[in-house]
C-alpha cells in the first residue's frame, strides 16, 4: 500500500507541473496577443498622420540641384509649375502699395497658388497673398506689417493649393524688398 500511495502522490505532482506550464503558456500567448493588439493600434494611427509640407528655398546657385531633388519626390502634385516675379520690391513706405512687386500665376499652371513673404532674419511672414487663380496677375499692394526703412532679405513661399484651398506643396524663392521710408 504504502507503495501505491507515493505512485498516486508523484501523478499528482507531476499533473501540477503540468497545469503549471499550460498556465504560463496561456498567459504567455495573452501577453503576446496584447503586444501585437497594441502595436497594430500604434501603426494605424501613425498612418493617419498627415506628411509634413516640405519648404526649400531656391537661389541662382541651387536652381538645379532643387530641380533634381523635387523630380525625386512624386506625389500628386503638379509635374512643374510656373509663376513669374520680379525678384527686387521697392515699397516706398511699409504701407504703401508697391509699384513694382509682380507675381503670375501661369496660365498653363493645374492649380492656383497663393504665396507668404517671410523675412529671413526673424522668420516673420510681413505679407499673405490671396490665393491667384491659374492666369492671374498680383500686385499693387503694400505689406502687412510694419517695416522700418532698409533692405530685408525675404523668402516668397508659394503654396500650390487645390480646390478646397489645401495646401499640396510649397516651394521658396529668395527675394529682397527695400522700404524707402
Amino acid at each position: 500500500m504504502p507503495e501505491e500511495n507515493t505512485t498516486a502522490q508523484n501523478q499528482k505532482k507531476g499533473g501540477g507541473k503540468k497545469k503549471s506550464v499550460i498556465i504560463s503558456i496561456v498567459i504567455g500567448a495573452i501577453i503576446v496577443l496584447v503586444i501585437l493588439i497594441v502595436a497594430l493600434i500604434l501603426l494605424l494611427r501613425n498612418t493617419g498622420e498627415k506628411e509634413e509640407v516640405k519648404r526649400q528655398v531656391i537661389t541662382q546657385e541651387t536652381v538645379e540641384q532643387e530641380i533634381a531633388a523635387a523630380t525625386e519626390d512624386v506625389r500628386d502634385v503638379p509635374e512643374s509649375y510656373i509663376v513669374t516675379q520680379n525678384s527686387d520690391w521697392v515699397f516706398p513706405t511699409w504701407d504703401t502699395p508697391s509699384a513694382n512687386a509682380y507675381v503670375e500665376n501661369d496660365a498653363n499652371n493645374e492649380t492656383p497658388v497663393y504665396f507668404d513673404l517671410v523675412l529671413d532674419s526673424t522668420g516673420e511672414t510681413i505679407y499673405s497673398s490671396p490665393i491667384l487663380m491659374q492666369g492671374a496677375t498680383f500686385s499693387g499692394f503694400a505689406l502687412d506689417k510694419e517695416l522700418p526703412a532698409g533692405t530685408y532679405t525675404c523668402t516668397l513661399v508659394y503654396h500650390l493649393v487645390d480646390d478646397e484651398q489645401n495646401t499640396l506643396t510649397t516651394t521658396s524663392v529668395g527675394t529682397s524688398i527695400q522700404v524707402q521710408q
